[in-house]
């Protein structure tokens, strides 16, 4: 498959990036929408929404103004500078000056590029820089910019401006402001394609995997014994219907009863991963419809295959039905497995390992791999590598003495060691701190 990608931008920056994008993989075709305003953007992005497969903006600016145009964020992005150019600029201008080191005045769209530690890493002592860091993207931040760099030019403050909008280049050379457009060097718009085209093959596995969703109603025979009667059953039925039907076409998918409360959603893995939320709360309007009777599992899986991916939700259903707090458990086409919580944090692990060592210590531990493996995960998500029972208790959902029994196990196969512990404002014997030793 030979993906699209359109680069967008005013038409010096297009063509320049057209130019390195010629060296480019044959996978790729680059297709330019050059402009001469930014006002022009959403025209074009509407036109040609469906003749490219995604957007190379030319700077930030262009991207951030494109934002609220854009169906997909995640096949957009825009050439990042790395500080190269910023180098090659200022070279540029020593060259113009004849003079070793010059007073210069930039300005920058904030958290694209830090300044202070570009300049340095040059290891060039300026004797005089001023920087000028913005985030408004409207035409009254050019003439602040560009007002900025006029002021400081008049104060006798700098020999050159290097600007990185070329809003304030066309401003400040009507004011006869010397000035220097900041513009990303081929390296530089070499990874930023590079780095969009990986993106967009990745979105494009993701959304052509199947994507299901299987629901299941536990101990489906006591809902079927608080309700005696049929006409009651068939009422609650069409009330879970109600429910799911919609559900089925946000996830613009189809559904399928397989009875005794059972259901299954089929639909692609792009699609049910953006609407996770309204998964989340056709669950709590199920549970609501069946008056908290018993409870209600879900497991989503996602797979190449539509067996597959059924395999896999089916699997999601099983652990699910083990967790102790609200959320959802889906499993990759890989088989990794993938927890969320309500508030959309997630713990990613694997219910498996490959080295037989670690096997053979968890079976005399006689604690499972994919709890290990759980364990795993949630030190990887701390921001240290040592951690406390109450802490690993919180992030997983269990009780303390659940964790403080699997740690003392796993302490006995020397898979955690005790590095410490931890002072307690509270009578009574101190916390001990754990790192796991893999």
């Amino acid at each position: 498959m030979r993906y699209r990608i359109g680069i967008i931008g005013f038409a010096s920056s297009v063509d320049r990036i057209m130019d390195v994008s010629v060296d480019y993989s044959t996978d790729v075709q680059f297709i330019p929408f050059p402009f001469q305003s930014e006002q022009e953007m959403p025209e074009i992005l509407q036109k040609a929404r469906h003749k490219v497969d995604g957007w190379l903006f030319s700077g930030p600016m262009p991207y951030e103004l494109a934002k609220p145009y854009l169906q997909n964020d995640y096949t957009a992005d825009y050439c990042p500078t790395l500080g190269a150019g910023l180098y090659r600029t200022i070279i540029q201008i020593m060259a113009r000056l004849i003079t070793s080191v010059p007073r210069v005045s930039i300005d920058m769209y904030k958290g694209m590029l830090d300044i202070e530690s570009v300049i340095g890493e040059m290891g060039i002592n300026f004797p005089e820089i001023h920087i000028k860091y913005f985030e408004d993207i409207g035409s009254e931040m050019v003439e602040q910019v560009a007002r900025f760099h006029q002021q400081l030019w008049l104060q006798g403050k700098i020999d050159y401006a290097i600007t990185a909008v070329a809003g304030v280049r066309n401003c400040l050379e009507e004011m006869g402001v010397p000035v220097m457009y900041l513009t990303l060097t081929k390296q530089e718009i070499a990874q930023g394609l590079k780095l969009l085209s990986e993106k967009i093959k990745t979105n494009y596995f993701r959304t052509s995997q199947v994507g299901t969703v299987v629901i299941s109603i536990s101990d489906y025979a006591k809902l079927v014994a608080k309700n005696q009667y049929a006409s009651t059953m068939q009422m609650l039925d069409w009330k879970l219907k109600g429910i799911l039907l919609p559900l089925s076409a946000t996830l613009n998918g189809y559904l399928i009863d397989k009875g005794s409360g059972r259901y299954v959603i089929f639909s692609s893995r792009g699609v049910v991963e953006n609407y996770v939320q309204a998964i989340q709360e056709a669950l709590a309007q199920m549970n609501v419809a069946i008056n908290f009777v018993v409870p209600i599992h879900i497991g989503i899986g996602y797979g190449e295959t539509v067996a597959q991916a059924e395999f896999n939700a089916q699997k999601a259903l099983l652990a699910y039905a083990e967790r102790k707090q609200a959320g959802l458990v889906i499993i990759e086409h890989n088989g990794k497995m993938v927890e969320l919580d309500e508030s959309g944090s997630h713990l990613e692990y694997d219910y498996f390992s490959d080295d037989p060592q670690v096997v053979a210590q968890l079976h005399q531990a006689a604690v499972s791999v994919k709890t290990f493996r759980k364990l795993v995960a949630a030190v990887n998500s701390f921001s240290s590598d040592r951690f406390t029972v109450a802490q690993m208790a919180a992030k997983l959902a269990v009780s303390e003495q659940n964790i403080r029994r699997i740690l003392g196990s796993l302490a006995g196969v020397e898979l955690v060691h005790v590095v410490g512990e931890e002072l307690s404002a509270n009578r009574g014997r101190p916390g001990k701190i754990y790192k796991l030793n893999i």
